[in-house]
């Protein structure tokens, strides 16, 4: 066993030669410590300077993003939006932490990042979370005709998080009350609904608020399948999908702060297994597929590490079978 791990560890490491650059869209993940919002984050931009990074708070801790001054009534909401417009193009999940404390509402979600002027510049053609300090809330286009749909009617004083799923053509938004990792509020949607997020320039991913009292810390953007962290998706990736289907602790320890059930859930069905690599396959050969160099490399990699994986497995029972009771 530990011959065939050697050989495909090898294989790995000389693939990456072969192995495509990757796609050019933003991967990066920042917990707001830097002063500067505009000049520190090249990946975002707040248009109205709106906003600026502080102290922690009670709450999240260490630094993040908070609303500068409320505007008139405090309803006019300001965001932070994404340099890159572009995320209707490929897989991903983003993620944030607020807070929710006292009077406010918050927004996060994917689209235009304009705002709706006749709505109190709430996201227009745009999907979003918002989380009040009376309710959760969900909704699509802002409309000043319709009203968002409730999702809870009470919203707790604790810290979320919020994660905006892509896989295919359907868009998962999940809600986490706590922040603890088990996200309690689920809505699952065809991007078919939402022809205006394919158009040029609506697929931003954007945070915003109307209130100081707001705030917003850890955010991460990360391709789906990215399980060696470095923003691409190559070749590469399979040692680490290898690693982390025969020994996740392992994997775990290596890559601290990657989450395989947000990361690698690729069916989207609440497990990490050998389905996901299934689906790792068919997402490998399309990003070869979109970049300039072919990768001939890749599906025979796939294959050693399918057969490590297999007889990993069949040596484990064959152990469990062999070892005295």
């Amino acid at each position: 066993m530990l011959f065939f791990r050697t050989l495909t560890a090898a294989l790995l490491i000389w693939s990456l030669f072969l192995a495509p650059a990757g796609w050019a869209a933003e991967f990066f993940s920042t917990g707001f410590d830097e002063t500067d919002l505009n000049s520190s984050y090249p990946q975002l931009e707040d248009p109205d300077s709106a906003f600026t990074v502080a102290e922690g708070s009670y709450l999240l801790g260490g630094g993040n993003v908070t609303r500068l001054e409320n505007g008139g009534g405090g309803l006019d909401v300001h965001y932070v939006l994404t340099t890159a417009a572009d995320y209707n193009s490929t897989d991903f999940v983003y993620e944030i932490a607020l807070q929710n404390s006292g009077e406010g509402i918050s927004f996060v979600g994917v689209g235009s990042g304009d705002k709706n002027s006749t709505d109190a510049n709430w996201p227009a053609a745009a999907v979003y979370w918002i989380v009040q300090d009376n309710a959760i809330k969900f909704d699509y286009m802002s409309n000043p005709s319709e009203q968002p749909d409730i999702i809870s009617p009470t919203a707790q004083d604790v810290p979320y998080r919020a994660r905006i799923t892509k896989l295919g053509d359907h868009l998962y938004f999940q809600l986490d009350k706590g922040n603890d990792g088990t996200f309690d509020y689920e809505q699952d949607l065809s991007e078919e609904q939402f022809d205006f997020l394919n158009e040029a320039g609506n697929s931003r991913l954007f945070f915003g608020t109307a209130y100081v009292q707001r705030e917003f810390d850890d955010m991460s953007v990360a391709r789906m399948g990215d399980l060696d962290d470095d923003g691409l998706l190559t070749a590469a990736d399979t040692a680490a999908w290898i690693t982390a289907l025969t020994n996740p602790s392992q994997y775990v320890t290596a890559h601290e702060g990657v989450s395989l059930l947000g990361r690698g859930d690729l069916d989207h069905n609440g497990v990490f297994d050998l389905a996901d690599l299934r689906r790792f396959e068919e997402v490998l050969a399309e990003s070869a597929a979109a970049a300039v160099v072919p990768e001939p490399a890749s599906a025979s990699l796939l294959f050693v590490g399918w057969a490590v994986i297999l007889l990993d497995l069949v040596g484990r029972r064959l152990r469990q079978r062999c070892t005295p009771r």
